[in-house]
């Protein structure tokens, strides 16, 4: 099994594929973290990725708000994505109470 610091060593040598294979494993087996969720909404987000999905990129980047420990992050990415300006807004103001 591959580590996050492992996913992100392929993530960082365009290794788009085999990153999100392993990223989707650990979610696979239960491994509910926000880290995971993040490094696939960015993977998903990258325009170097041939499966770059704007669909997918919310869908995880949602899911690693929604986690116990949030990721900051994630707010950020969201709101940086989101074409409505009032969402894009409530996104923001969700990352004071984060």
């Amino acid at each position: 099994m591959k580590t996050v610091q492992d996913i992100q060593k392929l993530i960082d040598t365009n290794q788009y594929p085999e990153a999100e294979k392993a990223l989707l494993t650990l979610e696979r087996e239960g491994h509910d973290s926000a880290i995971i969720y993040y490094m696939l909404g960015g993977l998903y987000n990258n325009y170097q990725n041939p499966n770059r999905s704007k669909k997918k990129t919310k869908e995880y980047f949602t899911a690693a708000i929604q986690c116990a420990e949030p990721i900051v992050e994630a707010f950020l990415e969201l709101a940086s994505i989101e074409q409505n300006c009032q969402h894009r807004l409530r996104i923001l103001k969700c990352t004071q109470a984060a």
